[in-house]
């Protein structure tokens, strides 16, 4: 493989990482082995080292980030934070903060970057740039807490999901079906554990359940998805309310008893999780069967 084309097909999932590195100048030596510019590199992958950059800590330091993106290109070096993540795809943006979900602490740090995009794009929107009461370059304090002041966290957050919903189920068909050419293993695991994340964050999750559960279950006919895409649908079925789980109620008990015997040990665990949050108290399951 000719080195120009390995780092092209790698840039996509290294070069958000290197974007810390002060030492070494990875970013400089993957531009120069794939024909192009330092600028050139960072902005094509701008969305991925947003991603990291926004929940790499628990609180968002407009200050740091954009000292951070400076120390890469001197482009932005008049940028706030704000300007530089309204600029972007904010459904790639959040598809990509989604995919970095690995447990409870990432989840909280996910749900904090997501607000302030949430708020930047508010700031955008209602004047035609980033407001000027978003915190400046030079603050040390928290952006979150700067943005977050004049509408509930929770009612924000939720907008900007009910505006990307399809767009979220689409990202992660194209991830599961592989689309958009090849999907590394990871980043098809890494897309199952951003449903998951979606689930514990949006109510309007339920708007697209149909789509999700689509791609969900290609996901469940792979061995070596099975595990996450069992644990995903867990979460899913603990987030829906009874009127959305009847929609679902007969594919999942059927599957997994279908499947049951042919599952390893971690899978029936799972199963059996997912069996008794569907039959708890929660559920009046008769109720949902017979309509």
């Amino acid at each position: 493989m000719e080195p120009v084309t390995f780092f092209t097909r790698i840039q996509k999932y290294v070069v958000p990482r290197f974007i810390h590195s002060y030492k070494d100048d990875y970013i400089g030596f993957i531009a120069k082995h794939s024909n192009k510019s330092r600028l050139e590199l960072i902005e094509k992958n701008l969305i991925g080292i947003l991603s990291v950059l926004l929940t790499s800590e628990e609180e968002i330091k407009e200050s740091k980030i954009m000292k951070i993106i400076n120390n890469a290109t001197p482009k932005y070096k008049n940028y706030k934070l704000s300007r530089v993540v309204a600029s972007v795809s904010p459904l790639l943006l959040i598809w990509e903060i989604l995919c970095l979900y690995n447990s409870d602490e990432s989840k909280k740090r996910i749900e904090n970057a997501l607000i302030y995009i949430a708020r930047a794009r508010e700031g955008n929107n209602s004047s035609g740039s980033i407001s000027t009461t978003s915190i400046t370059s030079d603050s040390n304090t928290s952006a979150t807490e700067h943005l977050l002041k004049s509408k509930d966290d929770s009612n924000c957050l939720e907008t900007l999901f009910e505006m990307n919903i399809l767009g979220l189920a689409q990202s992660f068909a194209a991830a599961i079906y592989g689309s958009k050419g090849t999907q590394p293993f990871i980043a098809r695991v890494q897309s199952i554990r951003g449903i998951m994340c979606l689930a514990e964050l949006a109510n309007s999750f339920e708007s697209c359940l149909p789509q999700f559960m689509t791609s969900l279950q290609v996901a469940l006919e792979s061995p070596e998805l099975q595990l996450e895409a069992l644990r995903c649908l867990h979460t899913v079925i603990q987030k829906l309310r009874a009127s959305s789980l009847c929609i679902i109620i007969d594919l999942v008990i059927s599957y997994l008893v279908q499947k049951y015997e042919l599952f390893s040990k971690d899978c029936r665990e799972v199963a059996k999780l997912i069996l008794d949050t569907i039959f708890s108290d929660r559920f009046d399951v008769e109720k949902i069967i017979n309509g």
